[in-house]
């Protein structure tokens, strides 16, 4: 039974969601865990945050499984977000710590996130900033794709500035968006067959065919759901901190339907001179 459980749990892919930040990874997100063969959990950085500590530990010790899951439940947005019970992940770690290696221990929270009735296919792990360790996530999972959500640069500086509490000019935040995107496609041109980009436009103006395309990259079959039912099936602890205003500030837009309203904001909000400042800096 351990056996097999390491080994389905193994054989299942570990694939990852990039792009600058408010450029809607958490409605992809979102969308794609409500397919019955994706598990694509809340945001958590808890795979590169606990690397330099246990990602090359080879051989693992009932202390290491226990100081692992602590260090593990210390960061907020796993231990609110994700709804898994610690001591029964720990425990499940213990009865197979003879095979844990640093890629399987990640797939196996991940597994734990989990609902029992999901034939799980792939899990995705979202998380923006990743832009920053593709290197080390390939090396940590090589045979890991890579989805990359792209926003148009005033759209995403203007969302940008809707949910921070500090002021960044537009043309620090133009460069911003160029650096991050700099970034990504450098490591895409390494291995552009393990890479799909997505725009963002383009997801919330025909999220059929987008999310039909995207299917196809994953090797999962097509389902209607991440396309009509994302907003009626979030996390619960979503539906638990919608009333915070810091989570409200950061992801309301995820309770309503897909819809293209967004889009055209920046030629509102951003003055002419802004959009020419944000233009000469992203180019």
């Amino acid at each position: 039974m351990v056996q097999h459980y390491t080994d389905t749990v193994n054989k299942t892919p570990l694939y990852f969601v990039i792009g600058k930040e408010r450029s809607g990874t958490t409605l992809l997100q979102v969308m794609l865990n409500t397919h019955p063969n994706i598990v694509a959990p809340p945001e958590s950085c808890f795979i590169m945050l606990l690397y330099l500590k246990y990602g090359s530990k080879v051989s693992w010790s009932e202390k290491d499984v226990n100081a692992f899951c602590n260090d593990l439940f210390k960061e907020d947005i796993f231990r609110d977000y994700w709804g898994i019970d610690k001591d029964k992940l720990c425990s499940d770690l213990i009865q197979v710590r003879d095979a844990l290696n640093y890629s399987l221990l990640c797939k196996i929270v991940f597994s734990h996130f989990a609902k029992e009735n999901k034939n799980v296919s792939v899990y995705i792990d979202k998380n923006p900033i990743y832009y920053y360790f593709i290197n080390d996530l390939k090396k940590i999972f090589p045979d890991a794709k890579f989805i990359h959500i792209v926003r148009d640069y005033r759209a995403n500086i203007v969302s940008q500035r809707k949910v921070s509490a500090t002021f960044f000019n537009i043309a620090d935040m133009a460069y911003r968006w160029l650096k991050v995107h700099q970034l990504i496609e450098k490591a895409k041109s390494k291995m552009p067959e393990q890479w799909i980009t997505i725009k963002y436009e383009s997801l919330v103006t025909d999220a059929k065919q987008v999310m039909q395309e995207l299917c196809i990259f994953l090797n999962v079959p097509f389902n209607e759901n991440i396309v009509e039912a994302h907003n009626t099936k979030l996390f619960p602890s979503f539906y638990e901190n919608i009333n915070k205003d810091a989570f409200k500030k950061f992801h309301s837009s995820v309770f309503q339907p897909v819809n293209s309203s967004f889009i055209d904001d920046w030629k509102k909000t951003m003055t002419k001179k802004e959009q020419l400042v944000a233009g000469n800096n992203y180019r």
